[in-house]
């Protein structure tokens, strides 16, 4: 919100995690009241992956606990704030979304839908020795 407050004429976009989108969720109400229109991109594989990917290192892949989130539907939220929500499962639409979103004059939340992955490999670093 700052950037675009401080940039009015510049696109902002965000990318983000569903796990930590779900504590700044709320913000679009303050982006619609004070006019920002912003682009929020959640990468939502319904799960807080880097914990999950430490706990799989520290403690064994049958030993991760509390890591895995519901299939929320953040898009719907931005909506409900008075934004507007775009719901991606393809990969094909992530352009076309947002295109869409940097035209339009409301914040747009992106949720885009995308599998659990393999831990990143700077996660080594975590690893037991």
């Amino acid at each position: 919100m700052g950037a675009k407050a401080a940039f009015p004429d510049r696109p902002v976009v965000c990318t983000s995690g569903d796990g930590s989108i779900g504590f700044a969720i709320a913000e679009f109400d303050a982006m619609v009241r004070n006019r920002l229109p912003s682009v929020v991109v959640v990468l939502n594989n319904r799960a807080w992956g880097s914990s999950l990917h430490f706990q799989e290192r520290n403690s064994g892949p049958g030993r991760v606990h509390g890591t895995r989130l519901a299939a929320a539907r953040y898009d719907e939220v931005a909506a409900a704030l008075g934004g507007r929500g775009v719901r991606v499962t393809e990969v094909d639409a992530i352009g076309p979304a947002m295109r869409e979103a940097l035209s339009g004059e409301l914040p747009t939340c992106i949720n885009v839908e995308v599998e659990l992955g393999a831990a990143p490999p700077n996660m080594k670093v975590f690893a037991r020795r």
